[in-house]
């Protein structure tokens, strides 16, 4: 049961990355017979499969690990580096890693939030924006079916962007977090 998270985060990248390999091979083939099994519903399925495979394994390792020690949140003179990194993390979807939005920021947290309170934080910050726009994800991608999800796809992508790259700005300047939307998965 230990590491029934890490089999549901891993199985839920292995499914997207199958999902983005059968859009590629659908794309590349000149031949619409070659791959009919590559349908938009069964791309559209398996990254809906994927995306609650990630969200539950995140989720499962996130809440499991014990709590650090709670300490006033002061802003830093000199943040340093790992502070806007976490916030950067959420990005790396778009460069192509699958899950990444949720994978990258949980393993920069696990490894850095003994080091200051403030890094736990700005961790936590990202974690639970990572999981409450996965989840709105989920729900964009269930209603392009009725083709508001497309409309509701592009909105989410560019609040995600602009959300993510105004923490790396506050936390380079030493302000704490501030996600709009997101629930508070960890506390």
């Amino acid at each position: 049961m230990k590491f029934l998270p890490w089999l549901f985060l891993l199985g839920g990248v292995v499914s997207s990355a199958v999902a983005a390999g059968l859009v590629i091979l659908k794309v590349v083939a000149a031949d619409e017979t070659a791959l009919p099994a590559a349908s938009f519903s069964a791309v559209l399925t398996i990254l809906v499969f994927a995306q609650v495979l990630g969200l539950t394994g995140v989720l499962g390792l996130a809440r499991r690990l014990p709590a650090v020690p709670v300490q006033p949140l002061k802003p830093l003179l000199q943040p340093g580096w790992r502070s806007p990194a976490l916030h950067l993390s959420a990005l790396s979807i778009y460069a192509g890693l699958p899950l990444g939005q949720l994978w990258l920021p949980l393993l920069l947290w696990q490894r850095w939030r003994r080091r200051s309170p403030r890094l736990d934080a700005d961790g936590r910050a990202a974690l639970n924006f990572a999981l409450s726009t996965t989840l709105y994800f989920l729900v964009a991608m269930l209603l392009v079916l009725v083709l508001i999800g497309f409309v509701l796809l592009a909105i989410l992508v560019v609040f995600h962007i602009t959300m993510v790259v105004n923490n790396v700005w506050r936390a380079r300047h030493g302000a704490p977090p501030r996600y709009l939307l997101s629930f508070n998965f960890l506390d």
